[in-house]
């Protein structure tokens, strides 16, 4: 059950317009709270941007609308009114220089061509309109926020409650897990190979992140001037456990890629009219490279906790991308239980999941974080014992890639930044040895 925290709040702010009054406007909003997914969110903006006769909310602004179609590509959208006399007044109206349609999920309208499952905002630049009857086949094209912002500062945090908010679901941090409601372990096995002569099953297997998230955004004369976005006061439990059975001397090698999750909405609020929603996708490569050298079975691998701390991007026109590299605290304990005394084996396993942060419009900033746990698994006739000696490698490598105007000067360097901000390198794991489930065969 996945349980990322979505936060709403629509406060139009500055000064109150005229129906279809149609110029620039100043809006601003004060820092304002709100409470929902067990924290406390708060918005705070100042935008110069079209007056609201320039956006037409599909969901809850048109006249007798009675239904709608939007393709994925932005290209299209038709409406269909009950009478012709609404759907000409309409086409007049669209056909006014700058027109925006705004909304779309009450019919299903997707918000980006790229996250197309995402139904939950859109915003759509009028090119044309034509007129069939009661309905309207308008031309649009996604747009994105340099074009309806000519000056906006834009601040969005969730922190903890202190106190101000109640309900049994608080304090909570957002949780972004893969196979784990970031409360009790693993959801459920996951199986990652099986033939006659080999079972592997990740029996318990998790990475369960908690998180606060923030992003700040400054655009001047329709152009990007700051941008920062990330989480913060992050830690990670998880596990990497293999249930494994051999019935002959065996090697594999596995390479999986699952999608957890696409297009979660992770914050979704208005600035005056126009929707703003962070979206997250959590793909997740699953690899394995297991020899054994025996008819055997075990149960073997580890636990861990990491304490990540801040885990952020910014970019600038002057300092370019900036990262804050965490500095991780990793606490790993090894685990073997139900191992065959002649149980030979070795591995190399890792669960890598990315996390893509998609700022509609904006830019996507993807952390990759990448454990990797080996070992080796034997029973030994001196100890009478088998015995877990495992390592682990952590590499956390950060990607941007931008879908907004910046100043021409910065666009070879910008547009696309990735960098690997922490390896661990190679780190024992104490060793961990149980009594084998046929001591006898030791002896």
């Amino acid at each position: 059950m996945w349980l990322i925290a979505a936060a709403a709040v629509a406060a139009a702010g500055g000064s109150a317009a005229s129906a279809r009054n149609r110029g620039m406007v100043s809006r601003s909003l004060p820092t304002t709270t709100w409470c929902g997914g067990g924290r406390l969110h708060s918005l705070r903006y100042n935008v110069t941007t079209f007056d609201d006769g320039h956006f037409y909310d599909i969901d809850s602004d048109l006249d007798d609308l009675e239904s709608v179609s939007c393709n994925n590509d932005g290209t299209r959208t038709k409406l269909v009114f009950h009478d012709e006399i609404n759907a000409e007044k309409y086409a007049v109206e669209f056909r006014l220089s700058d027109s925006y349609l705004i909304g779309g999920k009450k019919w299903g309208c997707r918000n980006t061509p790229k996250h197309s499952n995402a139904t939950s905002g859109m915003v759509r630049r009028v090119v044309d309109v034509q007129t069939d009857g009661q309905a309207l086949e308008v031309r649009t094209a996604f747009s994105k926020y340099d074009e309806v912002y000519q000056q906006a500062d834009i601040e969005y945090s969730s922190q903890p409650h202190a106190g101000k908010c109640d309900g049994d679901d608080f304090d909570k941090t957002v949780c972004i897990g893969f196979n784990t409601d970031c409360k009790n372990g693993a959801t459920q096995p996951l199986p990652i190979y099986q033939n006659q002569f080999l079972d592997i099953t990740c029996s318990d297997c998790f990475l369960g992140y908690e998180s606060d998230v923030f992003v700040t955004i400054e655009i001047d004369e329709w152009t990007l001037k700051k941008l920062a976005v990330g989480y913060k006061n992050m830690t990670m439990s998880g596990a990497l456990v293999l249930t494994a059975t051999a019935q002959a001397q065996w090697s594999n090698g596995v390479d999986k890629v699952l999608n957890i999750a696409q297009d979660v909405t992770l914050v979704d609020f208005h600035v005056g009219p126009i929707p703003f929603i962070i979206t997250l996708d959590i793909p997740v490569d699953i690899t394995a490279s297991i020899s054994f050298e025996a008819t055997a079975t075990a149960i073997f691998g580890a636990m861990s906790t990491w304490y990540i701390g801040d885990h952020y991007t910014s970019w600038d026109p002057d300092n370019h991308w900036q990262h804050v590299t965490p500095k991780p605290s990793l606490l790993w304990s090894a685990k073997v239980e139900n191992a065959s005394a002649s149980f030979d084996a070795t591995a190399t396993f890792a669960v890598s999941p990315t996390l893509a942060m998609h700022i509609d419009s904006i830019f996507t900033y993807r952390a990759s974080m990448v454990p990797t746990l080996t070992g080796e698994v034997k029973g030994d006739t001196t100890s009478k014992q088998v015995c877990a000696s495992l390592s682990y490698d952590l590499a956390i490598t950060a990607n941007t890639e931008l879908e907004i105007a910046i100043p021409f000067a910065n666009i070879d360097d910008d547009w696309v930044w990735t960098k690997t901000i922490y390896d661990s390198g190679t780190v024992p794991i104490a060793q961990k040895c149980t009594a084998p489930v046929n001591a006898s065969l030791l002896q």
